[in-house]
């Protein structure tokens, strides 16, 4: 069984970007993360693993669509797709303020 793969492309780089996650890096997560997913190979795990780290970033909309390529890539499981979106539809469904809603 070869896994040269594993050791050179996005398989590598997804463990050390999750590894980082683990240990606090955020940045350095969404770096390595960010170069995987130019591997055309890569797994929707990637994607959702991104996904986390820029929801913990702050950048929602970013996550929202690594979110929603992890599951385009993968779409039969929607069981996936439940989870990872799960936090963004609970906050959207949430009572907004009263100033925020005449905001909107």
């Amino acid at each position: 069984l070869d896994l040269q793969w594993a050791r050179e492309g996005w398989y590598a780089l997804w463990q050390r970007g999750y590894s980082v996650t683990a240990a606090g890096k955020l940045e350095s997560a969404r770096s390595l993360l960010m170069r995987a997913i130019e591997d055309p190979d890569h797994d929707p795990h990637v994607q959702a693993t991104l996904g986390n780290v820029l929801s913990k970033l702050g950048d929602r909309a970013g996550a929202a669509r690594a979110f929603g390529a992890a599951h385009r890539a993968y779409p039969q499981n929607p069981e996936y797709a439940k989870a990872w979106l799960a936090p963004f539809v609970a906050d959207d469904q949430s009572p907004k303020p009263e100033s925020a809603a005449g905001d909107a």
